[in-house]
């Protein structure tokens, strides 16, 4: 169409003036929904802009158009029809260019709408140097779906931590809200979905439109109650979700008309949720709950983005599509540092109560180690009293094996109590002056009868050099090198075990630090088990076979007290030819 024939047009068909594209039937004139319409005007081309390439950006119209600059067709979404037979709607916002080569050119949009409760242009047409155009459609395609991309990861990640921790269930609705929050922005005004899908039926594209609406709000209620419980209203959050429930279900089964014509009275109603979220957020500020103060910032941030968003669906403001960014970005923020707050406090009480549960063990198995040591001690008493009457050989023999066992017995029982002591880090170390070469002899004089039985070899060799006079916790020493010991001779059944010392270092302040080895020949350990060793209840032949006693503390025993001396040990063995302990 040339200018000549709008004008022709324009004289012999009725028309009303507009200041800016609109849905027609908010005009005074008060026209139906459904229907078709021309949009038309003229462009004045400034004369920097003649001859060069023009945009025209069409983001959104109800529910199909085509456009034109005169006779040149620029752009066309759906098809627009004077009927519904030959009509097909859709939403996608396009982009079209033109050369001008007059001063004044007309541009002429065609409009039907047979199926939304709106119909007409719902958003501005932009129009100016194909650069700037090109810059804005994709800002107003690709900001959003940034956005989008980001709820939907902040969506993935709050629903994971609560799969792993199934605690607070704040981290769930949230990851719920965000994750219907990106459909939404996926779903509506840009339709940045078109990105990814670009031939979704229009149909299901306004059904999701609406959908992640009703279950972001949604979620949104049930959030509320999930931070502070004691501050809102169960029955008030659940009128909320029965109405979007109730919503839901006509967005699903009912045409686009019906759901679309309800939309407004449905936002409407949403203002009285939000200004109860904003009064729950601040009684518990006030009442000073954990996390109040975020809460009530990201409820602000939400606040005003709900009712910009509100204000201009009742077309009483306009906006630029990207300011809404800048809020869900603040929004997502707070409440991540929120949720972090009580997931941070949540894995505190954890580590407090696994404390607290560990000093109760702790206590029992250090008073249960005491009581119990005392009549371990008579049984052994009175059966060193019995050996020393008249029995026959059947006879020692039992009482032989209940020394025995009571030995066996009380050792697990001092285990255990060191074990307890060294876990709660009360271990105190003695400082008195005893001779290395008896405390060695003492201990070994402790396993000087199983080695015979055993007809093992026992070397025992303290380096030239190595003082013999020593400072320190006999007892201890003793203690360590009695467990390294008594393993060497529990797992060795042939051959020799040796015994090493030597001095090492030495600061010349009358301190030093001494190497002590003790080597078998026995069955040695496993390469999987070595690394788990020195953990408690942990042995070197563990399966399903237990050949020997024991219950694996002493090693864990004698690591935990070379630890408090200042030292370490370390193993080097090998399955079938021995193993070597270093401290």
């Amino acid at each position: 169409m040339t200018a000549d024939q709008l004008d022709s047009f324009v004289r012999t068909h009725d028309y009303e003036s507009l200041p800016k594209p609109c849905l027609w039937n908010e005009l005074p004139a008060d026209y139906p929904a459904f229907g078709y319409g021309t949009f038309f005007t003229w462009l004045r081309i400034p004369d920097s802009l003649r001859n060069q390439e023009i945009g025209v950006y069409l983001p959104k119209c109800h529910s199909a158009c085509i456009a034109y600059v005169g006779h040149i067709e620029l752009m066309q979404a759906g098809q627009p029809a004077s009927t519904k037979a030959g009509y097909q709607p859709a939403f996608l916002p396009k982009v079209g260019y033109f050369i001008a080569t007059d001063s004044i050119v007309p541009l002429i949009i065609h409009v039907s709408n047979y199926d939304y409760a709106a119909g007409g242009i719902f958003e501005p047409v932009y129009i100016g140097p194909r650069e700037g155009i090109d810059q804005l459609s994709t800002s107003h395609l690709a900001g959003p779906f940034g956005i989008a991309l980001a709820l939907l990861i902040a969506a993935l990640f709050y629903i994971g931590i609560f799969a792993f921790i199934q605690k607070d269930r704040a981290l769930l609705y949230f990851g719920l809200f965000c994750l219907a929050q990106s459909t939404r922005i996926l779903f509506s005004d840009e339709y940045p979905y078109a990105l990814l899908f670009s031939g979704l039926d229009w149909q299901l594209v306004v059904r999701m439109e609406f959908a992640s609406l009703i279950l972001t709000i949604i979620f949104f209620a049930q959030l509320v109650h999930a931070l502070f419980p004691n501050q809102a209203n169960r029955k008030i959050i659940r009128f909320f979700q029965v109405l979007s429930a109730i919503y839901l279900l006509l967005v699903v089964g009912t045409e686009p008309y019906v759901f679309t014509s309800l939309n407004k009275v449905y936002v409407l109603s949403l203002a009285p949720l939000a200004l109860y979220g904003c009064w729950v957020f601040v009684r518990a500020y006030i009442k000073g709950e954990m996390g109040s103060r975020l809460a009530l910032l990201s409820l602000s941030i939400l606040l005003v983005l709900f009712f910009l968003q509100l204000f201009k669906y009742l077309r009483f403001i306009e906006y630029d599509l990207l300011v809404p960014l800048g809020f869900y970005t603040g929004f997502i923020l707070t409440q991540s540092l929120l949720l972090s707050q009580r997931v941070g406090q949540y894995i505190k009480d954890l580590g407090r109560k696994a404390m607290e549960s560990a000093e109760i063990k702790t206590n029992f198995l250090t008073a249960i180690s005491h009581e119990l040591r005392t009549p371990m001690n008579g049984v052994i008493g009175m059966t060193g009293l019995l050996e020393k009457t008249e029995l026959n050989l059947e006879q020692k023999r039992y009482v032989q094996a209940i020394r025995h066992s009571s030995e066996n017995l009380m050792v697990l029982l001092n285990d255990l109590l060191d074990f307890t002591l060294l876990t709660r880090r009360k271990i105190e170390l003695e400082q008195v002056k005893f001779r290395l070469d008896k405390a060695i002899d003492a201990v070994v004089m402790m396993y000087a009868e199983k080695l015979r039985a055993k007809d093992l070899l026992l070397h025992v060799r303290i380096m030239p050099g190595t003082p013999r006079a020593l400072t320190g916790d006999e007892q201890r020493f003793k203690q360590v090198l009695a467990n390294l010991l008594s393993n060497a001779v529990k797992y060795t059944e042939k051959g020799e075990i040796k015994i090493e010392a030597r001095m090492i270092q030495t600061t010349g302040a009358g301190t030093g630090m001494f190497l002590i080895s003790v080597s078998d020949t026995g069955i040695g350990i496993p390469h999987h088990i070595q690394k788990h060793i020195l953990d408690p209840f942990t042995q070197g032949n563990n399966g399903l076979n237990r050949k020997f006693e024991g219950v694996g503390l002493g090693l864990a025993i004698s690591h935990r007290i070379v630890e408090a001396m200042g030292g370490e040990i370390s193993l080097e063995s090998s399955p079938g030819k021995g193993s070597t302990f270093t401290l």
